[in-house]
């Protein structure tokens, strides 16, 4: 038999990684699984990342620029902490129901970085 299960459509950093890197609350989206996923549709944004290689002739340096992508802190009534709240959260749901995902999003503020947003009525089918 088959079973299917409710999903967002996003891959996401660990939860533990995260919190290394000084996200406190939430799921980062690292991207979206395929141009059709719930959420994809609903204009969840991943985290892009762009690599340059750089040399001075003797050397080479591989720079990595990472935007970070938004970050899904509730999903309807539920608070997302880590992912084991995401998956709960799902699992109260069926396949095709429509979910309101609350997110931070990243406020570009020129070249020093960015401010955090928050955004929210998000919605898509899961």
């Amino acid at each position: 038999g088959k079973v299917s299960r409710p999903a967002l459509g996003v891959t996401y950093l660990e939860s533990s990684l995260a919190r290394s890197v000084g996200i406190r609350q939430g799921i980062l989206v690292l991207d979206t699984t395929s141009d059709d996923s719930p959420a994809k549709k609903a204009g969840i944004r991943g985290t892009p990342r762009v690599t340059t290689t750089t040399s001075d002739g003797r050397s080479s340096v591989d720079v990595v620029d990472v935007t970070l992508g938004d970050i899904i802190v509730g999903i309807d009534d539920v608070d997302i902490m880590s992912e084991a709240d995401l998956f709960r959260a799902l699992d109260l749901r069926k396949v095709g129901d429509t979910v309101s995902v609350r997110i931070l999003r990243a406020v570009d503020s020129g070249s020093s970085g960015g401010d955090a947003s928050g955004s929210s009525g998000r919605a898509g089918n899961v």
